[in-house]
């Protein structure tokens, strides 16, 4: 299946070319999760504080479906990543 993904601020150095921010298309198996497409970017686990499926934010937990529209957004402030972010691999 294919989906398209997103990536706000920092973490758009997770894509194949950090300086071209349109949506990238990622290919996965039927069934996979949101988490999943977060390794296969290569972000790392509590980089990403909410991110949405569709516009709608979502859990790592999250099976997705063919030409969903998956967005991650870092934490807005400096530091590291709050206690409270959502991690893409559980939660919110």
């Amino acid at each position: 299946m294919i989906v398209h993904a997103t990536l706000h601020g920092v973490l758009a150095r997770y894509l194949p070319d950090p300086g071209d921010r349109t949506p990238v298309e990622l290919e996965l198996p039927e069934g996979a999760t949101l988490a999943e497409a977060c390794e296969l970017l290569g972000v790392p686990s509590g980089h990403v504080a909410l991110f949405a499926v569709n516009g709608r934010r979502a859990a790592g937990e999250r099976v997705l479906q063919d030409r969903d529209r998956i967005t991650l957004f870092p934490p807005v402030a400096g530091g590291s990543p709050s206690p409270q972010a959502v991690s893409p691999w559980g939660g919110g």
